[in-house]
């Protein structure tokens, strides 16, 4: 009657749609064509008397992970492209444009029975990257075929495709490349390149650690001040690794990913060298009390710290989960140091 219920942290407030489940009960199922319900009072009834349904969203998502995801499960580019045109998300939003391009599309455009590459789309990429593997260099149509392949890479999932060529984790087929396959098991902020530094094996086993510094960096934002002691340097060259990220998140394609500061400088939303600190300090067995202590400020809570090691140890999940994975024994190690009391009561 007073609308509240006992949680785990105390009492809390009915949601509407949970009112609109209780209310949906009324009336006998397969007897009663109309339910009634008893309010308390007027006001109650004006409140929540009228709840409606949260809005269903998709949770579809145009982003590299679920379409090398797509792709590892055996689905071909028209599959794909049907996939994403019959999804919930395209039901949604009627204007997304889901199409991927095709070398059938590609010849049709150019009334062409054949043309000297295998895939068009792959071709422009290792064109743009001046790779001479291209048959762009000496093709006759390269001209009408890029001005055409130039607006269709416009669309959403398109560009999409046209970047998975780029960076390699998409072959001439299609298909995965080792990279692709890798990048799957990623998800996280950066992992299109911490799979791309282990595939090409410039993470030696035995240096988890460190790596575990780098990945903090991804998982804390920006503008997070942490106080660090003067003689803390994060392991890695900083300013590659942020040359890197705008090569395999570029801004066109991965808005969120960054923001604007005042001064119109545009960083990286969620890239914090300082958070490696945290978990050099944690790895070295240092105490929560003394962390919080050492790291704390007006701009930095108790729940920025929890965060933070929660993400590391999301991330190296992955290096576990992967398979042939040179640091699954360390990663399991490392995960089991991160989780600790109090980390080790939210895990469980």
């Amino acid at each position: 009657s007073d609308f509240q219920r006992p949680d785990e942290k105390g009492l809390t407030q009915y949601t509407p749609s949970e009112v609109l489940q209780m209310l949906g009960r009324a009336g006998r199922r397969g007897n009663d064509s109309v339910g009634f319900s008893l309010w308390r009072d007027l006001n109650a009834a004006l409140v929540l008397g009228d709840a409606k349904r949260r809005s269903c969203n998709s949770s579809l998502k145009n982003d590299p992970i679920t379409f090398l995801g797509l792709v590892g499960r055996g689905r071909d580019l028209t599959s794909l492209q049907k996939f994403y045109n019959s999804s919930f998300l395209k039901h949604q939003k009627p204007n997304i444009d889901l199409d991927l391009i095709l070398k059938s599309q590609v010849m049709d455009k150019l009334k062409q029975e054949t043309l000297p590459c295998h895939n068009p789309l792959y071709s422009v990429a290792k064109f743009i990257e001046e790779d001479k593997k291209s048959n762009c260099f000496e093709c006759p149509h390269q001209v009408r075929c890029h001005d055409y392949l130039e607006n269709r890479i416009q669309g959403d999932l398109s560009a999409l495709q046209m970047h998975l060529y780029r960076i390699e984790a998409l072959n001439h087929d299609s298909q995965l490349t080792q990279y692709g396959s890798m990048a799957r098991f990623f998800p996280q902020n950066g992992g299109l390149i911490i799979s791309k530094w282990l595939v090409e094996n410039r993470f030696k086993a035995g240096d988890l650690e460190k790596i575990i510094e780098l990945l903090a960096c991804f998982s804390f934002a920006a503008h997070k001040k942490i106080y660090v002691e003067h003689d803390y340097s994060n392991p890695f060259n900083l300013d590659k690794i942020k040359k890197d990220f705008s090569y395999f998140y570029p801004p066109g394609l991965f808005p969120d990913c960054y923001e604007i500061k005042r001064s119109g400088e545009r960083v990286i939303r969620e890239f914090n060298p300082e958070a490696g600190y945290i978990l050099k300090l944690w790895l070295q067995g240092i105490s929560w009390q003394e962390l919080i202590l050492k790291t704390q400020n007006e701009k930095l809570s108790e729940g920025d710290v929890f965060g933070v090691l929660l993400r590391v140890t999301s991330y190296l999940n992955a290096f576990i989960q992967y398979p042939d994975s040179i640091f699954r024994e360390e990663a399991i190690r490392a995960k089991e140091k991160i989780a600790r009391a109090p980390i080790s009561e939210i895990l469980d």
